[in-house]
């Protein structure tokens, strides 16, 4: 077997996935109150940052590569 690479869209996606889920979970138990954009704001912080470390870590890995 090969050596596998870290794939830049599987971690997006998991990243996009994971902020969903946090979105979800907060607006159904109404942890900010009824209508509130703070779930949102939460899940939008977690694709950047999520991204950013995806990215970040992707340069990482390719310049170690011989």
């Amino acid at each position: 077997m090969g050596k596998r690479s870290f794939s830049t869209s599987m971690g997006i996606a998991i990243t996009i996935l994971l902020a969903g889920v946090v979105i979800q979970t907060t607006d159904q138990l109404e942890l900010f109150g009824k209508n509130s954009y703070i779930p949102l704001l939460i899940g939008l912080i977690i694709i950047v940052v999520g991204t950013l470390f995806v990215l970040l870590l992707r340069r990482i890995v390719k310049t170690k590569e011989p």
